[in-house]
């Protein structure tokens, strides 16, 4: 029996397994039952070549359980995936803005009802679009956008890469003055952001839907007007530190550059030819002496731009599955928990992302910068219910926190758009052997 199981070990380490124990898998190895499921979900990204490799990092009760990674981070210089492979994350920023943010509340003037013109008043906004065909294409605002808001995704911001290209659509249908209509062209910094944002027409009326934005720049924003500090400095010294998260910024360091993933995109094939065709191509989204973001074309923003490693991200996903403990003092625990309790299904109900994100966004609440699937027979009001906290960037990095199976995970990849989501089977299986299924 001995030699049966070190013969399983060798084999599972030549396929680029490498497994932990933990209480909950009673002091035994990762169920190969489990292994096999896993890989039937993020195997074929690889093996049919949409993804040149990707890595996928599961923890229980803070125990790394199970590592998968398959293919190269970066085909040019063949590196492979690892625990502390840097990739641009992009929306995966966020939850750190929200810690950011509670941070400066708890320390500050600021509460969560604060009216952000109080502090940018570039924000004095005045006309909404309707969305809905009503008659009358502009009306005036009737409240005033707050941090929670911004925090929840309800600010009726836009987001200038994807909904402003709707409302310049609205603009031009309705014949409304051109000078009026939305920028869709990507600022400089943070400082333009804010202030182009400042200049749209919002989506909705404030806090009467969820509609994705870049509401979490102009926390960034708000975060530097308050503090005195710049964002990336404020984000750094208070947040990222404390955490132990060396390695996640917004630009990467010479002697870290070795390890940065290559950005890549999809593929548009002409020509068929035999076997498996490439599916993905580098990215031209960047200077051409550029693998990534963190080189030369660095973005600084609340909602986007920090560069991370599995490692890193699955230290913030710790500090949040236990509520703070074993960490600095960053947040209270007041402020832990309005960030994994539902903050916006009391007004919008159990289906409040679907007009947004679409029908698969089902039973889907949102907390403070994290969204959250209920059970299909739960209730956001009750977190027993809740199946896990997730979040997912343009780059086709992923993350989720099962706080009642004590499971979290990070699966990471550099693909834009993206295009492949794993988050949720992986979940599933997870949590069938974990309830004895």
């Amino acid at each position: 029996m001995r030699s049966h199981v070190s013969w399983e070990k060798i084999c599972f380490l030549l396929l680029a397994f490498v497994w932990a124990t933990s209480d909950a898998f009673g002091e035994k190895e990762v169920p190969q039952g489990i292994i096999d499921q896993i890989a039937k979900v993020v195997d074929p990204l690889v093996d049919q070549k949409y993804l040149p490799g990707y890595y996928l990092a599961i923890y229980h009760n803070d125990n790394l359980i199970l590592v998968r990674s398959r293919g190269f981070a970066d085909d040019d210089t063949r590196l492979e995936p690892a625990g502390n492979t840097l990739y641009a994350i992009s929306s995966l920023t966020a939850p750190l803005t929200a810690i950011a943010t509670l941070h400066l509340i708890e320390r500050s003037d600021l509460t969560l009802e604060t009216k952000i013109r109080e502090y940018l008043p570039e924000f004095n906004l005045s006309k909404v679009v309707i969305q809905n065909d009503a008659g009358v294409p502009i009306t005036a605002v009737n409240q005033s956008i707050t941090i929670r808001h911004l925090l929840t995704h309800t600010s009726g911001l836009t987001d200038l890469a994807v909904h402003s290209r709707s409302l310049v659509d609205t603009f031009r249908q309705r014949n409304l003055p051109k000078d009026k209509a939305p920028i869709v062209r990507s600022p400089d910094d943070l400082s333009q952001q804010v202030n182009r944002l400042a200049n749209q027409p919002l989506k909705t009326q404030p806090g009467r839907s969820f509609a994705y934005s870049q509401g979490f720049d102009v926390l960034a924003r708000l975060i530097e007007v308050v503090s005195g500090r710049p964002f990336s400095t404020y984000l750094k010294d208070e947040v990222l530190t404390p955490l132990g998260m060396s390695d996640t910024s917004f630009s990467v360091e010479q002697s870290k550059l070795r390890r940065l993933a290559r950005l890549y995109s999809p593929l548009i094939r002409t020509i068929q030819i035999p076997g498996v065709p490439l599916r993905y191509q580098k990215a031209n989204i960047l200077p051409k002496s550029d693998k990534n973001f963190g080189q030369t074309k660095t973005i600084i923003r609340g909602g986007k731009g920090l560069i991370s490693s599995p490692d890193d991200y699955g230290r913030l996903l710790s500090y949040l599955m236990n509520r703070g403990v074993g960490y600095p003092d960053i947040l209270s625990s007041d402020s832990l928990a309005l960030m994994l309790t539902d903050q916006i299904g009391a007004n919008l109900g159990k289906n409040a992302l679907v007009g947004d994100l679409g029908q698969n966004s089902a039973n889907r609440v949102f907390s403070l910068s994290l969204e959250i699937t209920v059970d299909e027979d739960g209730d956001f009001r009750d977190p027993t219910t809740y199946d896990y906290f997730s979040g997912g960037g343009e780059y086709n990095n992923q993350f989720w926190l099962d706080m009642n199976h004590r499971t979290y995970g990070v699966f990471m990849t550099q693909h834009y758009p993206a295009r492949y989501s794993v988050v949720e089977e992986i979940d599933d299986i997870v949590d069938e052997y974990l309830n004895g299924s």
